[in-house]
Parts: structure tokens; sequence; C-alpha cells
């Protein structure tokens, strides 16, 4: 289904089509549903856009990129150290 929102960060009116029914768009938006229960299809990013307008373009400007996009950042070194210093016992 297509939807037409406008963003409430820039003002700009966006579309985007998302994954779902009308049956599970009027379970979530009428019958007030968790909205990922309801369009079990649709992506975060989809689910977000109806919940709020904002795109994803628009959530990276604002709060940058996803942590599972962005480089390590020492934890995941700290578990593979971890873990080879177990396997060496």
């Amino acid at each position: 289904m297509l939807f037409i929102k406008q963003s409430p960060i820039s003002g700009k009116i966006h579309e985007m089509e998302v994954n779902c029914t009308p049956e599970e768009f009027a379970e979530w938006h009428f019958k007030h549903a968790l909205i990922q229960d309801a369009m079990p299809n649709a992506t975060a990013d989809q689910r977000e856009f109806l919940m709020t307008g904002i795109t994803p373009d628009e959530w990276d400007e604002m709060f940058g990129e996803p942590v599972d996009k962005k480089p390590d950042d020492g934890y995941n070194a700290l578990v593979r150290d971890f873990q080879q210093a177990l396997s060496k016992q």
C-alpha cells in the first residue's frame, strides 16, 4: 500500500510503499493492535514511517547511522579477545 505522510522534522511530504494489506492497516490504525503484530511483513523503517512520518534518510540525518552499520566500536573486539582467551584454556 502507498502511504503519504508529512514529516514532523522537515515538513516535507513523503510517500512510501508499505508491505501491508488494507486489513492489516485497519487492525493497527482503528483497532489499536501493535503495529509489528498487525503488519508482520512491514519493515521497521516502514512501520516508523507510518507511526511518525519520518523517513529512514531523515532518521539517519538526525541520529546518525544505525548501530549495526557503524564500524566496530571496540565491544566486538573485546568479545573476540575474551573468546580467544577462553579457547586457550
